[in-house]
């Protein structure tokens, strides 16, 4: 008489914990990667709209150190732009062209200090402050470089 032979395996009970520990620790794991992808996506759009808004800056102090005078009106190679300030967004308009440069500003001024530069203020609502000198145009600063040297002459007018 033979001895049957023994093959060993697992019970039904042990093959249904361990089925049972398989799907929570997979649970688990699927919903820390979840929360770490929701995290990235939060982080990647932050750093996009920081990156927006510095563009936004750069944009401007470039649009600003080509103008030749500012106020609301910008004269830029001799043509008018503007410069508005509509439902808390700076906007440029140049003819037909409109572009937003900044969001969340709060108020837009024109500090004027002779002699020197200008000086453009963008206050923004979170309470900082951007300002971008406005240098006279080339015109304007050979104009007053000549009446200094004429002034320093000592003309005698008759």
């Amino acid at each position: 008489m033979k001895r049957p032979t023994r093959i060993r395996a697992f019970t039904l009970a042990e093959t249904l914990v361990a089925m049972l520990l398989t799907g929570i620790l997979l649970l688990t794991v699927m919903e820390g990667l979840t929360l770490f992808f929701q995290l990235e996506i939060r982080q990647t759009e932050a750093l996009l709209a920081s990156g927006r808004a510095r563009e936004g800056y750069y944009r401007l102090e470039r649009l600003v150190a080509a103008s030749e005078a500012a106020t609301l009106h910008i004269w830029r190679g001799g043509r008018a732009a503007h410069l508005m300030l509509r439902n808390s967004a700076l906007l440029y308009a140049d003819g037909h062209f409109r572009d937003t440069l900044l969001r969340d500003a709060a108020a837009l001024r024109l500090t004027v200090r002779r002699p020197g530069a200008d000086t453009m203020e963008i206050v923004f609502g979170a309470g900082f402050a951007a300002r971008f000198p406005v240098m006279p145009s080339v015109r304007e600063r050979h104009e007053q470089a000549l009446d200094k040297l004429e002034k320093e002459y000592g003309y005698d007018e008759e």
